[in-house]
Parts: C-alpha cells; sequence; structure tokens
C-alpha cells in the first residue's frame, strides 16, 4: 500500500495509518519475548513510522497518542499493553450498558 501511495499525496496518510495501526495491532498481541527477541525489526518499522509521522491520521486520539509515544520514546512494551488494557476497559464498558 505504501508503494502504490508513494506518489499520491492523498493516499499516503491512509496508506501510513493503516500501516501503523497493523503495527501497533500486531504487537498487541506479541508477548514480552516475542518482542524482545524481534526488537531491532521493530525499530526498523518504527524508524519508518517516525519519519513519515506527519501521514499518520488515526480515527482513534488515544491510538494516535500511544503511537506518537510508542515512537518517541521506543517503550513499546508498556505502551502496547496499556492500548490493550484500554481496548479491553472499552469493551468492558459496552458490555455493561455504559458508551
Amino acid at each position: 500500500m505504501i508503494r502504490l501511495a508513494e506518489d499520491d499525496e492523498e493516499m499516503k496518510p491512509l496508506a501510513f495509518s493503516r500501516y501503523a495501526k497493523t503495527t501497533m495491532s500486531i504487537i498487541n498481541k506479541m508477548k514480552k519475548r516475542d518482542i524482545v527477541l524481534n526488537n531491532q525489526e521493530i525499530q526498523k518499522i518504527l524508524d519508518n513510522l517516525y519519519v513519515h509521522r506527519k501521514y499518520l491520521q488515526l480515527k482513534n486520539p488515544i491510538d494516535n497518542l500511544i503511537l506518537l509515544t510508542m515512537l518517541k520514546t521506543r517503550r513499546i512494551y508498556i505502551l502496547s499493553r496499556l492500548e490493550k488494557g484500554l481496548i479491553n476497559f472499552k469493551y468492558y464498558l459496552k458490555l455493561i450498558g455504559g458508551d
């Protein structure tokens, strides 16, 4: 998607935002051991996202905050668990009838 959007300024935010959201989703599913083992590859991905951060436009403001904090601090595991906890809390609120 990123290669296809390379010459299209309108498509770049969509491509990089999808890339960022997919990356965060995968990291959220990883165990700490896997994050440590794949740290160099994850850092390369975060470097790429950081360079193109002006194109990142995630719909959820919490996702935006966590992603940008992750890009700046590189605290991958802690921030991914924070996001996972917030997602679980959001679903819990829906279950009990809150919005």
